[in-house]
């Protein structure tokens, strides 16, 4: 098994600093004092070899120049990932069985290449809230045989060059909502959008349709911010796989400040959200929008 360097010890305890669970920190303490100190699905085999990989990947990654607050970053999300992989164990989630694991004729398995990305994001990443996200992404990957290296690949891009409020109005269309009947064409009938917070927020919305991450139910053209009926907007293609892996939902609703204050802005009302959101996935059939209970 391999060891923690000295350098990503210090990045980690440095990272724990921005940790917002009790559960992380003390994770976080466990790993810099050693693997006999973490949850015990790291020690009996079960993420052992897991555990190695990521760890050599980190060992590696603390070799170079970084300043301070991007060590905190990069050790924030080495301990939120192994936190959720724990979790996802505990949750009776099994680890992939192909081949993401294995060394290529590299000698790099594709585990290691994915995690490394996830690093250089983070480490770049100045919306540090994303961080978390982030992490839920690389632990469900790692149990999800469905997603291939390319796939893993392209969300972690697509994660990138998203802001952390767009993560957020993925969330709240893909939970559903619903607006005043007035409000259905408020943007048209306007023919402008009042106040620059308002027009900033359906530019970001504006934005998750061309990126095909969002698109309208009856599949009317959006091509300026004025005709987006949100009301009307559902979830698709990889922006499924981007909420469900990264479980922005389960998390953003918590977020109640900079929820509530969109909400405001967007005149959203009655939103139908289950009282639990803590296992909440997108499921899509043919024109059909429901979400589900991510363990049934």
């Amino acid at each position: 098994m391999k060891e923690m360097n000295g350098k990503m010890k210090k990045m980690i305890t440095n990272g724990s600093h921005i940790i917002q669970t009790g559960a992380s920190a003390s994770l976080a303490e466990g790993m810099v004092n050693g693997i006999d100190h973490m949850p015990t699905a790291f020690l009996t085999g079960a993420l052992t070899h897991i555990w190695d990989l990521f760890l050599k990947t980190g060992n590696d990654f603390s070799e170079r120049n970084m300043s301070t607050r991007e060590s905190v970053k990069v050790g924030a999300l080495f301990t939120l990932t192994a936190q959720k992989l724990n979790e996802n164990f505990e949750s009776q989630k099994s680890l992939r069985t192909d081949n993401f694991f294995e060394p290529n004729q590299f000698e790099r398995s594709s585990f290691e290449e994915i995690a490394e990305g996830a690093l250089m994001v983070c480490q770049r990443e100045y919306e540090e809230k994303k961080i978390k996200y982030m992490a839920n992404l690389i632990a469900n990957i790692s149990c999800d045989e469905t997603i291939s290296k390319e796939i893993a690949s392209q969300l972690i891009r697509l994660f990138e060059s998203l802001s952390y409020r767009q993560l957020l109005l993925l969330g709240m269309v893909g939970v559903g909502q619903t607006l005043p009947d007035d409000y259905h064409y408020l943007p048209k009938k306007k023919e402008v959008l009042d106040g620059y917070n308002v027009i900033s927020i359906y530019q970001e919305l504006l934005d998750l349709f061309h990126k095909g991450l969002i698109r309208d139910i009856d599949s009317n053209i959006v091509t300026d911010s004025t005709q987006i009926n949100l009301r009307n907007t559902k979830v698709i293609g990889i922006g499924v796989l981007l909420h469900n892996l990264t479980e922005i939902t389960s998390d953003n609703l918590n977020e109640s400040d900079h929820i509530d204050r969109m909400r405001t802005l967007l005149q959203v009302h009655n939103y139908d959200i289950p009282d639990d959101l803590s296992n909440i996935n997108i499921v899509l059939s043919e024109n059909k929008l429901t979400v589900r209970n991510r363990n049934v």
